[in-house]
Parts: C-alpha cells; sequence; structure tokens
C-alpha cells in the first residue's frame, strides 16, 4: 500500500507572499507555525499524492535552478518537520483495482 500525505483536518493558512512564507494555524492542539518558501511548496504539495508524487511535482517547480533546495534532503526534511508539527498527516491507501 502506497502512503499519501495530505494536509492535517483544520490547518488554516495565511500566505504572506511579501514575507516570502506562510503562516499555517492548528487548531487542535492550537498553535501557529511559520512556514518558508520550501516547506509551504511541500504542503500545498501534500494533497492527498505519494511521496514520489510529491517529489516528482517538487523538483518540477524548482526547475533547474533550484539552488539549495532542489535536493532530496531539502525535500525529505520539510516532509518530517510538518508531520512533526501536526500538519500534515500520513495514511495507507489501498489501491484500487
Amino acid at each position: 500500500m502506497p502512503t499519501t500525505w495530505s494536509p492535517s483536518p483544520g490547518v488554516r493558512l495565511r500566505p504572506i507572499p511579501e514575507q516570502e512564507c506562510c503562516l499555517a494555524y492548528l487548531p487542535r492542539p492550537p498553535g501557529l507555525h511559520g512556514m518558508n518558501l520550501t516547506t509551504w511548496l511541500v504542503f500545498i504539495l501534500c494533497d492527498g499524492r505519494t511521496q514520489p508524487e510529491i517529489a516528482e511535482a517538487y523538483f518540477d517547480a524548482l526547475g533547474p535552478a533550484g539552488g539549495p533546495a532542489a535536493n532530496h534532503g531539502a525535500l525529505e526534511s520539510a516532509l518530517i518537520q510538518l508531520e512533526t508539527l501536526g500538519l500534515i498527516r500520513r495514511s495507507e491507501s489501498n489501491p484500487t483495482s
């Protein structure tokens, strides 16, 4: 069963593009978290996709001039951070026949 990533229930986003960040509010437990551009992108891509699908879209979005974020370590770190903060959750999905 492939693992998929989705936003945790109740997460609300407040993009602040002029500061190149996004605030995420989590109601339970209450928390306000700041996301940089890399983490924000990864959060947006966690819409029920599998990790390989997220990676493909992530590297496509960065393009050839991705800078320091254009490595698998940055993607993995963002996923771990988002999950640790409770902003995303992983689930096992059953493949449809």
